[in-house]
């Protein structure tokens, strides 16, 4: 009848289940699973095992290229960015505006010639510290300075790209600020906002811009530490300090 299928003509999808076992019995092992192996078998397979990775080291060591793409070059990379980030940036361009200095001297601050004679003859009675500021962003190895005349020009030396900011002192910045601190919260409004420091970055590299606030801010705390031990031996340096204090938790 049309119902009965001849049972010895196989199915297209039979044909090529079959076709497909007989090429993977050529990767089998050719000994018998069903039971334990004999010391022949197991030499067997484990010569064979042998032959395979003789094999790959043998080709891994002729091709120099593989050995670069997939050992070296993974670690050339990783030194590569340790190189590139793990390093503190130095010697960034960084510009200063002392308007201070400009008004004791009667000079601009481009020649620095009186603000060099002024450190050389600094005492606690006469001191500015708009020059101890600057003479300490300058031997740190931070920054590269750069002195401009004006906060103009100084933003479009930034702006340009030639800066990655710059600071700007206030004419009164010393004065107002001992005014400041002898008057604490009885200090008027004129007294705070003129004996601040502006600083005004290029954010444009948040890397460097993280690396550059803290090495102005640390500047400053060490200014202030030195002028303690040195003017006020009584105190300890620490009164600069804020109230936070950060340390390892694993030393």
């Amino acid at each position: 009848t049309m119902g009965v299928v001849n049972r010895a003509t196989r199915l297209p999808s039979e044909e090529a289940n079959s076709k497909n076992s007989s090429k993977l019995d050529m990767f089998r092992p050719r000994f018998n699973t069903s039971k334990c192996w004999s010391s022949s078998e197991r030499t067997a397979y484990f010569n064979r095992l042998r032959a395979l990775i003789l094999k790959n080291v043998l080709t891994t060591y002729r091709q120099s290229a593989y050995i670069f793409s997939f050992l070296l070059l993974p670690a050339i990379e990783v030194l590569l960015s340790c190189w590139a980030v793990g390093n503190e940036p130095h010697d960034l361009n960084f510009g200063i505006v002392n308007l201070e200095i400009q008004r004791v001297s009667g000079l601009t601050y481009s020649d620095r010639a009186s603000c060099a004679s002024y450190l050389k003859n600094r005492t606690c009675d006469n001191f500015l510290l708009s020059c101890d500021y600057v003479d300490g962003l300058e031997k740190s190895s931070t920054f590269n300075i750069k002195h401009y005349n004006t906060s103009e020009e100084a933003l479009k030396a930034t702006t340009e790209g030639k800066t990655w900011g710059f600071l700007t002192i206030p004419s009164n910045f010393t004065r107002l600020s001992l005014e400041k601190s002898l008057a604490g919260l009885y200090a008027d409004n004129e007294t705070v906002f003129n004996s601040r420091l502006q600083i005004d970055m290029d954010m444009s590299n948040i890397l460097i811009s993280t690396a550059i606030q803290p090495a102005l801010f640390e500047t400053f705390r060490d200014l202030m530490k030195n002028m303690v031990i040195e003017c006020e031996p009584s105190y300890v340096p620490e009164v600069i300090d804020g109230p936070l204090l950060v340390k390892s938790a694993f030393l």
